[in-house]
Protein backbone atom coordinates (compact mmCIF):
# COMPACT_ATOMS: atom_id res chain seq x y z
CA UNK A 1 0.00 0.00 0.00
CA UNK A 2 1.26 3.48 -0.82
CA UNK A 3 1.09 6.33 1.67
CA UNK A 4 1.59 10.03 1.21
CA UNK A 5 3.97 10.25 4.17
CA UNK A 6 6.69 12.90 4.08
CA UNK A 7 9.89 11.47 2.60
CA UNK A 8 12.15 13.37 5.03
CA UNK A 9 12.20 16.01 7.79
CA UNK A 10 12.34 18.88 5.30
CA UNK A 11 9.10 17.78 3.68
CA UNK A 12 7.53 17.14 7.10
CA UNK A 13 8.48 20.66 8.21
CA UNK A 14 6.94 22.12 5.03
CA UNK A 15 3.71 20.20 5.63
CA UNK A 16 3.54 21.41 9.22
CA UNK A 17 4.15 24.97 8.05
CA UNK A 18 1.34 24.64 5.46
CA UNK A 19 -1.07 23.27 8.08
CA UNK A 20 -0.25 25.98 10.63
CA UNK A 21 1.37 23.48 13.00
CA UNK A 22 4.85 25.03 12.89
CA UNK A 23 6.29 28.30 14.08
CA UNK A 24 9.72 29.42 12.88
CA UNK A 25 11.75 31.02 15.67
CA UNK A 26 14.26 33.39 14.08
CA UNK A 27 15.29 35.00 17.37
CA UNK A 28 18.45 33.46 18.85
CA UNK A 29 17.74 31.00 21.66
CA UNK A 30 20.15 29.44 24.12
CA UNK A 31 20.47 25.66 23.89
CA UNK A 32 21.03 25.43 27.66
CA UNK A 33 17.58 25.41 29.28
CA UNK A 34 15.90 28.04 27.05
CA UNK A 35 15.12 25.75 24.12
CA UNK A 36 13.94 23.02 26.47
CA UNK A 37 11.68 25.45 28.34
CA UNK A 38 10.11 26.61 25.08
CA UNK A 39 9.50 23.04 23.91
CA UNK A 40 8.00 22.12 27.27
CA UNK A 41 5.61 25.09 27.09
CA UNK A 42 4.69 24.07 23.53
CA UNK A 43 3.85 20.54 24.70
CA UNK A 44 1.85 21.74 27.70
CA UNK A 45 -0.20 24.12 25.58
CA UNK A 46 -0.51 21.88 22.50
CA UNK A 47 1.01 24.75 20.51
CA UNK A 48 2.71 24.72 17.11
CA UNK A 49 6.06 22.94 16.87
CA UNK A 50 8.97 25.38 17.18
CA UNK A 51 11.65 25.38 14.48
CA UNK A 52 14.68 27.15 15.93
CA UNK A 53 16.86 28.84 13.28
CA UNK A 54 19.52 30.47 15.54
CA UNK A 55 21.04 28.62 18.47
CA UNK A 56 23.56 30.25 20.80
CA UNK A 57 27.08 28.80 20.30
CA UNK A 58 25.90 26.70 17.32
CA UNK A 59 25.65 29.11 14.36
CA UNK A 60 25.41 26.40 11.69
CA UNK A 61 22.72 24.32 13.40
CA UNK A 62 18.93 24.42 13.57
CA UNK A 63 16.60 22.48 15.86
CA UNK A 64 13.05 21.21 15.56
CA UNK A 65 11.12 20.77 18.80
CA UNK A 66 8.12 18.58 19.63
CA UNK A 67 7.59 17.35 16.06
CA UNK A 68 4.92 14.81 16.99
CA UNK A 69 3.58 16.10 20.30
CA UNK A 70 0.01 16.37 19.00
CA UNK A 71 -2.28 13.98 17.17
CA UNK A 72 -2.51 16.50 14.30
CA UNK A 73 1.26 16.37 13.76
CA UNK A 74 1.30 12.59 14.15
CA UNK A 75 -1.38 12.33 11.45
CA UNK A 76 0.65 14.59 9.14
CA UNK A 77 3.77 12.50 9.77
CA UNK A 78 1.81 9.41 8.77
CA UNK A 79 0.60 11.05 5.56
CA UNK A 80 -2.97 11.44 6.84
CA UNK A 81 -5.12 14.55 6.96
CA UNK A 82 -4.39 16.70 10.01
CA UNK A 83 -8.04 16.38 11.12
CA UNK A 84 -7.97 12.57 11.14
CA UNK A 85 -9.76 11.25 14.27
CA UNK A 86 -7.55 9.61 16.91
CA UNK A 87 -9.07 6.11 16.50
CA UNK A 88 -8.33 6.22 12.76
CA UNK A 89 -4.72 7.29 13.45
CA UNK A 90 -4.39 4.35 15.86
CA UNK A 91 -5.94 1.89 13.41
CA UNK A 92 -3.65 3.11 10.62
CA UNK A 93 -0.63 2.68 12.88
CA UNK A 94 -1.64 -0.87 13.83
CA UNK A 95 -2.31 -1.76 10.20
CA UNK A 96 1.06 -0.43 9.06
CA UNK A 97 2.98 -2.26 11.78
CA UNK A 98 1.48 -5.53 10.55
CA UNK A 99 2.73 -5.00 7.00
CA UNK A 100 5.94 -6.53 5.75
CA UNK A 101 8.80 -4.22 6.69
CA UNK A 102 11.09 -2.84 4.00
CA UNK A 103 14.33 -4.79 3.78
CA UNK A 104 17.40 -2.72 4.62
CA UNK A 105 19.80 -1.68 1.89
CA UNK A 106 23.46 -2.20 2.73
CA UNK A 107 25.63 0.68 1.52
CA UNK A 108 29.39 0.37 1.25
CA UNK A 109 31.25 2.50 3.80
CA UNK A 110 32.84 4.73 1.14
CA UNK A 111 29.44 5.54 -0.43
CA UNK A 112 27.59 6.49 2.77
CA UNK A 113 26.12 10.01 2.62
CA UNK A 114 27.17 10.71 6.22
CA UNK A 115 30.37 9.14 7.48
CA UNK A 116 31.53 9.05 11.09
CA UNK A 117 34.71 11.01 11.77
CA UNK A 118 36.39 8.09 13.51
Amino acid sequence: MSYNSPKDNREFIERLKASGDLVTVNQEVDWDLEMGAIVRRVCEGQLSAPYFKKITDYPEFEAFGAPMATYRRLAIAMGLDAATPIPEIANTYVQRTKEKPIDPVIIERARRPAKPTS
